[in-house]
């Protein structure tokens, strides 16, 4: 790899970015040595101050890259066409897409799109922020909804999972730039304001059967307290419109048709599967030392 670009969506992170940007800072000083690293903030038009706090950042640091800069807009757009924006504007053939209140770990990204292809390689996400009083409990739902992806991906039923339930992690997945930039993976996903990536999963694995590689290295830290995982994913009204438009596209989500059986049947043969390594913390994870003592570190907050 030759160069790649980090794309930064924010909005209303005044607190979080500089946590987000210094992970980055920490990639491209470990990793990124002889590559050409480019920055892109889409801010989409905070009522806070995040878009101030980047360029104060990024006039500080911007030594580490080719290119960096907070790209100016005048009024909020949603999501899609936020990132959309930022795509348009990156220079490189690769880049990876991350919210700016999440967070890169100390692990290599760049290896993973040299060696990418044509597949989409789904990655475990380590969830920081306010875990509550059950911190174990919420990182083992992480590794469940990882091991039961990866359980239905060696069955080739991935595709028929994701009807039922989106068990992937969008920061701890990386799709080939390519994917995002085309014609119709783009076309699909004009259709919603706030939510591109279960679209974007059910067009290229449920649709075109793009294959699937499953890489057990935490690249990414995903926030989240408890507040957010007991009422379900944050901000649902405002992307209420999306869900109705993702069930006319995708009608299988609505009625159990005749090539499957109950999204529930799957569903229970999903934890049934996982139900014993779930409950113990010592699975898989327990093989790469370096990944268990993140994993423990963060229970120990």
């Amino acid at each position: 790899m030759k160069e790649f670009t980090f794309i930064c969506v924010s909005y209303n992170q005044e607190k979080l970015i500089t946590e987000h940007l210094d992970s980055i800072k920490r990639i491209v000083e470990g990793f990124g040595g002889g590559i050409e690293n480019d920055l892109i903030v889409a801010d989409d038009f905070s009522k806070d101050n995040t878009a101030e706090v980047a360029r104060k950042w990024i006039e500080e640091n911007k030594s580490f890259f080719r290119r960096a800069e907070v790209l100016p807009t005048d009024a909020n757009m949603g999501t899609v066409k936020n990132m959309y924006r930022a795509i348009d504007s990156c220079n490189t053939e690769e880049f990876k897409i991350l919210a700016g209140d999440d967070k890169y770990n100390n692990y290599d990204i760049y290896s993973v799109y040299d060696k990418i292809g044509d597949e989409i390689v789904v990655t475990p996400v380590l969830p920081f922020g306010d875990f509550g009083d059950e911190p174990e409990k919420l990182i083992n739902s992480f590794r469940m909804s990882y091991r039961t992806a990866m359980a239905y991906n060696a069955k080739n039923k991935l595709g028929k999972l994701l009807i039922f339930r989106n068990y992937l992690f969008a920061p701890g997945v990386f799709v080939p730039s390519k994917f995002w930039r085309d014609g119709e993976v783009r076309e699909l996903l004009s259709n919603f304001t706030y939510i591109e990536d279960i679209p974007m999963w059910m067009k290229l694995i449920y649709d075109r059967k793009t294959p699937v590689r499953f890489e057990p290295v935490p690249y990414v830290s995903y926030r989240v307290d408890a507040g957010q995982m007991l009422t379900a994913t944050r901000g649902a009204d405002i992307r209420q419109g999306d869900n109705e438009t993702m069930l006319k596209i995708y009608p299988q989500r609505l009625t159990d048709n005749r090539k499957y059986r109950s999204p529930k049947y799957y569903i229970h043969l999903a934890e049934k599967t996982i139900y014993a390594s779930s409950k113990r913390y010592d699975d898989f994870f327990k093989a790469d030392p370096s990944v268990r003592k993140v994993y423990i570190d963060m229970i120990s907050r």
